[in-house]
């Protein structure tokens, strides 16, 4: 997955609350890696650290998030919407009580 797929996908769904930190400390991490470690900048690196990052937090949340690892990859639109749409049905059952 392209970055530009990855973050059109997270803007277009409402996004990761934030994916601003996951994008910067994961820059972060890797430019102090290049420059501490002697490690090479790796573009591909950075994404796929980025990407799993991302589906990490967002397994971690409280709210059932049952897409794979695989799925994120592939999906990452189609998973941030089956969120949303959750969101928006407990949001209503709250509403009804």
């Amino acid at each position: 997955m392209s970055y530009h797929t990855f973050t059109a996908a997270l803007s277009t769904c409402g996004g990761i609350k934030g994916e601003e930190d996951i994008v910067g400390r994961s820059i972060w991490r890797h430019r102090n890696n290049v420059i501490f470690s002697d490690q090479q900048p790796h573009v591909k690196q950075l994404l796929h650290s980025i990407e799993f990052i991302s589906w990490a937090w967002m397994r971690a949340k409280p709210e059932k998030f049952g897409a794979t690892y695989y799925d994120w990859m592939i999906q990452p639109k189609q998973c941030l919407a089956a969120v949303k749409a959750s969101d928006r049905k407990r949001q209503t059952n709250l509403i009804k009580r």
